[in-house]
């Protein structure tokens, strides 16, 4: 069965909880909010109609699906309203305390400048996911590709114990994740390794290419130096801040470790905010998230969410089916979180 909490509840998950950590306090409007020129093209550019602007001006929430989807790809756009100003948003989005917010979240860490095994020396895979790690079924059980896996066999059959071989699967794995990452932050989506699942291989650079903007659209054209930014990552483009962090969180009932890259911009109509996950453990393959928020009066925003998931679970036989299931789910779970976040404000 498709579970949306795998990846719906994630990627919304991350992002609204920068703002309902240290709540501002405001009222919903008495009368409607005017939506402004920005805010009107972009919504048409996503597929939204005038009238749909209309209803999100009253106080609706919308959701389309954004764009085709690929065969792996479930993908989401939501238009809305949110009574607070962009750089309240922002403030949020890089206050690491917004990470504590999200129940699903075991545990996490920034990932400094100098990477190695030691950068994830407070990462503890619960006993489970340690004995999946260490056992014979790791190929099925964890996102790798053949060069990791080997490298997890070379080691565990270098000690004799379960305990040595569980010390040296975690310690393997650290090596393996501080690999990616570096590989990502010199060479960007192009130091993105396959996942390696049998005689089967997928790719999260390939998919993550696929769910870059193929134009700068509305909103990336009033920030041209971050569309740059995600198109040529680590060489081009400027960011406000950016962070690479790891994450241990539970996903479909497991435990499981992301590494992620989160950056914003601050522009004079629109703040950006972008999250791409670049490894995850197990259960999706890949994640981009990229927010946009314009400022439509005194204290509000228009925001526009996009995102684009990536998993195995809706490939295949029955793929249009399970594309429809999967957006459906993900798409009730995104909008009851949404309206609790709005409703906390």
């Amino acid at each position: 069965m498709i579970r949306a909490s795998s990846c719906g509840s994630l990627l919304l998950g991350l992002w609204m909880a920068a703002v309902i950590v240290n709540p501002v306090q405001a009222e919903t409007p008495a009368a409607p909010v005017e939506i402004n020129t920005v805010a009107r093209r972009i919504a048409t550019q996503i597929g939204f109609d005038a009238k749909d602007v209309d209803r999100v001006e009253s106080g609706a929430v919308l959701t389309r699906q954004l764009r085709k989807e690929g065969e792996k790809e479930l993908n989401v756009a939501l238009f809305a309203l949110l009574p607070l100003t962009a750089a309240d948003a922002q403030a949020r989005f890089k206050a690491d305390t917004m990470l504590e917010a999200d129940k699903t979240i075991l545990d996490w860490g920034t990932i400094g400048d100098k990477v190695s095994a030691a950068s994830f020396a407070k990462l503890r895979l619960p006993a489970d996911e340690l004995s999946k790690l260490a056992g014979s079924d790791v190929e099925d059980d964890f996102n790798l590709s053949s060069a990791e896996l080997a490298l997890l066999a070379k080691r565990k059959a270098a000690v004799k114990s379960e305990a040595d071989r569980k010390n040296a699967a975690m310690e393997a794995y650290r090596e393996i994740l501080a690999g990616r990452t570096t590989a990502y932050r010199t060479q960007g989506l192009a130091g993105v390794m396959p996942y390696q699942h049998g005689s089967d291989t997928s790719s999260p650079r390939q998919d993550l290419e696929s769910a870059l903007p193929k134009n700068p659209g509305v909103v990336l054209e009033q920030a041209p130096d971050f569309y740059k930014y995600l198109h040529e990552y680590p060489k081009g483009g400027a960011v406000g801040s950016e962070k690479l962090v790891w994450l241990l969180q539970v996903l479909n009932g497991r435990p499981a470790v992301i590494l992620a890259h989160r950056a914003e911009s601050q522009e004079p109509n629109v703040t950006v905010l972008v999250q791409r996950d670049f490894y995850v453990g197990h259960t999706f393959d890949a994640l981009q998230v990229l927010a946009g928020l314009v400022p439509v009066g005194e204290g509000e925003s228009a925001l526009f969410y996009t995102n684009a998931t990536f998993t195995e679970q809706v490939a295949g036989f029955g793929s249009s089916v399970a594309h429809g299931v999967g957006r459906k789910i993900m798409t009730k779970e995104i909008l009851a979180l949404f309206e609790a976040v709005r409703s906390g404000l």
